[in-house]
């Protein structure tokens, strides 16, 4: 297994889908100088984010500070879809991450008949959903770089073109001990990013 270097532990300010993973006031997996203000889970960073950016940088980013309840010892898994407009196929790919940084494990699928770009995200999230259940995990959080769209299952609205998916996804959703859905910048989701892309091109 990869293992990423990070520093302190998850643990978040409150916890639930308002705290998210991680420590200072709403960071998480990378967030700020020490797992401060603004990082991370629930403040738009990413893994390792904060002064340097990427997976690990920052002065003393990772996953960590904070105090109250969150994710405890569970996964981080980043999602993300590449999506073709001529043939409508879908390329989903997600990978999961320990809370001390080890990548464990990753998948891929390939859908036909996927009308936008945003159904192909849902069907990543899905899908990750599916192979977390299957693998046991019990405490997690999605990451995804579809802002739009993780406010929706955040918000349980279901738009109509997503109907189904985000249904499926809220149901998995009970499965899971903690669960929590976040948004990533885009390119600290490259990972997932290549995976996604890996099955279409």
């Amino acid at each position: 297994m990869d293992r990423i270097q990070f520093k302190g532990h998850i643990q978040g300010h409150g916890g639930g889908l308002g705290g998210g993973i991680g420590g200072g006031h709403g960071g998480g997996i990378g967030g700020g100088a020490g797992g401060g203000a603004g990082g991370g889970l629930g403040g738009g960073g990413g893994l390792g984010g904060g002064h340097g950016g990427g997976i690990g940088g920052g002065a003393g980013s990772g996953v960590g500070g904070g105090s109250g309840g969150g994710l405890g010892g569970g996964h981080a898994c980043f999602t993300d879809a590449a999506w073709q407009a001529t043939t409508q196929r879908a390329g989903c790919g997600w990978i999961f991450f320990t809370h001390q940084g080890e990548r464990l494990e990753q998948g891929t699928s390939m859908w036909e008949h996927t009308s936008t770009p945003q159904m192909a995200e849902g069907l990543a999230i899905r899908s990750a959903l599916f192979h977390a259940l299957t693998a046991g995990y019990s405490r997690i959080c999605i990451k995804s770089d579809c802002q739009a769209l993780v406010a929706s299952i955040t918000s349980k609205k279901h738009p109509k073109d997503l109907y189904g998916i985000t249904r499926d996804i809220e149901h998995l959703s009970l499965s899971f001990d903690f669960i929590v859905f976040s948004f990533v910048p885009r390119n600290l989701n490259f990972f997932a990013d290549s995976l996604a892309k890996s099955v279409l091109y």
